[in-house]
């Protein structure tokens, strides 16, 4: 017999890499604030899981009282491996804010290989089924959440993107 909740599940999984796919190689945009005010935004969801190139246990909670920048990354999204030195730039330009990035629908060996071509340090978490995709609602690939230091979305950028953009980001954190 058939369990109809992991069929739903199975099928709203499939339907969100369908979406992904089709959206990934889409240029990005500027971030695009969330809705409402500092006490009506939302929490983040969940973010725990084993980092594909280090092996290391990470989570959200790790950077309690900072802001974080939640990047979905593949290996096998074109847009994804053209922002990702950009986010590493990023990165070192901006130590007061946590860098964590997702690795959605990958395989470990291909996320590790894109890690060392590329060099990026930042930690990131392996979502082989894309369960985080979806309790994030990606539009597509990339896509970029801005998190303030209480971990709330406070913006989000769709598609590649480069540091100017990734610092307007950061700047809705900052509220400036």
């Amino acid at each position: 017999m058939i369990n109809t909740k992991t069929s739903l599940a199975v099928i709203a999984t499939a339907a969100l890499a369908i979406l992904v796919l089709a959206a990934c190689g889409s240029s990005g945009s500027d971030p695009v604030a969330a809705p409402g005010n500092a006490d009506e935004r939302r929490p983040a969801p969940s973010i725990e899981g084993v980092d594909p190139t280090t092996g290391e246990q990470v989570s959200l909670a790790q950077f309690e009282g900072m802001p974080v920048v939640v990047n979905f990354w593949a290996s096998w999204c074109g847009p994804c491996r053209d922002e990702l030195p950009d986010l590493q730039e990023f990165a070192d330009k901006h130590p007061e804010a946590q860098v964590l990035g997702i690795n959605f629908q990958d395989s470990e060996s291909d996320a590790q290989e894109l890690q060392r071509e590329i060099g990026f340090t930042f930690p990131s978490v392996f979502d082989p089924s894309g369960e985080l995709g979806a309790a994030f609602a990606i539009p597509g690939m990339p896509t970029t959440f801005f998190l303030d230091a209480q971990h709330r979305i406070v913006g989000r950028l769709a598609g590649g993107a480069d540091v100017e953009q990734f610092e307007l980001g950061l700047e809705l954190v900052s509220g400036g």
